[in-house]
């Protein structure tokens, strides 16, 4: 399992990883979401004539 579950993971996932970090789950999502964002936006400038 992944820190930052896949964004159609079930909120058990994101449950357990809260408690593991000691924050809510809501927390976890929006943690991913950032997250995930900031990757598409790296990958995008690395890349762009593919």
């Amino acid at each position: 399992m992944s820190v930052f579950p896949a964004a159609d993971a079930c909120p058990a996932d994101l449950c357990m990883v809260g408690k593991l970090l000691q924050i809510s789950r809501s927390y976890v999502s929006r943690l991913e979401t950032h997250a995930l964002e900031q990757l598409r936006k790296g990958w995008l400038q690395e890349s762009p004539g593919e």
